[in-house]
Parts: C-alpha cells; sequence; structure tokens
C-alpha cells in the first residue's frame, strides 16, 4: 500500500508542477490571502479621540489628563469647558471619549473619602465602546494603584502587546491550508475526470482509498 501511495505523491507532484494555475493556487493567493486578512482583521482600538472636562482644576487633575495625552492610544482634542459641550462632541462623532473630572476630586481622595470620575464613551460600536472603557479604566487604576506589601502585576506571556495579528495570522494560517488542500484535491479530481486519467487509475491495482490518500498528503 505504502509504495502505490508513494508513486501516487510523485504523480501528483509532477501534475501540480505542470500547471501554473496549481502553483498560483499553492503559493501565492494564501500568501496575498494572509497579508490582507493579518492587516484587515483587528480586535485593536486605536488613534481614540478624547476630551477632558477639568472642574477640579488641582495637581491631580493635571495629572489625569497627562496621563491620558501621553497614551498612544489616545488622541488628544482639547479641553472642554463644560460636559454639554463634550457631549456635543460625541453626538458629532468628534470624540469617543470623554472624561469628566468633579470638582473637589483630590480633596476628597486626600481626606480619604470615596471620589468618582465619570467616563462619557460613544456606544454605537459596541465592541470598541467595551475596548475604550477598558483602556481607560486601566489608565486610571495605574494611578490610583498605592504601593503595598503585596502587588500583582498580570502580564501575557505569549503576547504582551496584545498584538492581534499575532493571534489572527496562525487561525488564518490554518484555516487558508485547509481550504487551499481541499480546492486543490477537488480541482484535480475535476482535471483527471475530464482528461480520463481517473478511469485510467480505476484499472490499476490502486485502491479508491489510496487515490484519496496520495492527493491529500
Amino acid at each position: 500500500m505504502l509504495p502505490r501511495i508513494f508513486y501516487l505523491i510523485q504523480k501528483e507532484f509532477r501534475q501540480i508542477f505542470r500547471e501554473r494555475s496549481y502553483v498560483a493556487i499553492i503559493i501565492l493567493m494564501p500568501l496575498f490571502q494572509l497579508l490582507i486578512i493579518s492587516f484587515a482583521i483587528t480586535v485593536e482600538v486605536k488613534n481614540i479621540a478624547f476630551t477632558i472636562v477639568d472642574y477640579d482644576h488641582s495637581v491631580l487633575s493635571r495629572q489625569i489628563s497627562e496621563s491620558f495625552r501621553q497614551s498612544s492610544t489616545f488622541r488628544y482634542l482639547g479641553a472642554s469647558p463644560s460636559q454639554a459641550y463634550a457631549q456635543e462632541l460625541i453626538d458629532s462623532n468628534k470624540a469617543k471619549l470623554a472624561v469628566i473630572i468633579p470638582q473637589g476630586l483630590e480633596r476628597k481622595i486626600r481626606t480619604g473619602r470615596k471620589a468618582t470620575i465619570q467616563l462619557l464613551i460613544d456606544g454605537v460600536d459596541g465592541n470598541s465602546a467595551g475596548l475604550v472603557n477598558g483602556y481607560s479604566l486601566r489608565l486610571l487604576s495605574s494611578l490610583a494603584a498605592q504601593p503595598g506589601p503585596i502587588s500583582l502585576e498580570t502580564r501575557f506571556i505569549y503576547n504582551e502587546n496584545l498584538d492581534s495579528k499575532k493571534n489572527i495570522v496562525p487561525g488564518v494560517l490554518a484555516l487558508l491550508l485547509t481550504i487551499v488542500t481541499m480546492l486543490l484535491t477537488s480541482i484535480n479530481i475535476v482535471r483527471e475526470k475530464e482528461n480520463g486519467t481517473l478511469e485510467q487509475l480505476t484499472v490499476t491495482p490502486v485502491t479508491g482509498q489510496e487515490v484519496i490518500f496520495g492527493k491529500i498528503i
């Protein structure tokens, strides 16, 4: 059985490289699809336009504002004079996020009282809004974190920067491998049936299972 499958594999390689279209299907088509799909599909949200309404005008509020401005994820549009103006920016699709810093924030934190910061997020795209919310909370949490005897830090071992291409490319590669092999096997069987070589294989000692194994391999 194995020698016959080996000869069938040799026949398949000769048939593949005899047709230039097969070479394009095997090499060029998956390569272009891999490059295009990898850059077209992304779960990251970048260049998030945001504004800040600072009612506190304290050292802490300026520190919060500077942290958002220095982040590569966000794009600063400038300070807004009021919450209503920031809401207008979101409604007109000019901003995706508005950070509302209430008056007395720094005083409450220094005296140990509960303090809140309001985030207005454009929720038209639910997935993007969730990511914007996560980015903002992570940034604010890093500012609020206080050093203690135990410090917990979460890290991603294999994709530390959460690059979506590193998550998508392996899956796309496996998908293309499956599609191309199925497509090429189907084309080969149809072509052999058109040329009459499939009938010639039926009169040889080769079984149907061996033909399928040879083509799949």
